[in-house]
């Protein structure tokens, strides 16, 4: 089991990746699953993207992780 050192309850991209730098290399190919606590279920990201100028919700340039 891997607990890694650095504090991870913020959820940020600046605390992710110095998680993700702590991770043993094997896992980084694993991927990427996002945990719903409202339905208790794990789902698997789609993808990985940015917003752009026309987003309404969100910033211009805001990283995103897609669940569908």
């Amino acid at each position: 089991m891997f607990i890694p050192n650095t504090d991870w309850n913020r959820g940020t991209y600046r605390e992710l990746l110095s998680i993700l730098k702590e991770v043993p290399e094997e896992m980084l190919d694993q991927t990427v699953t996002v945990y719903d606590n409202e339905t208790d279920e794990y789902v698997a990201a789609g993808s990985i993207g940015w917003t752009g100028p026309g987003c309404q919700v969100l910033d211009n340039q805001h990283m995103y992780i897609s669940i569908n």
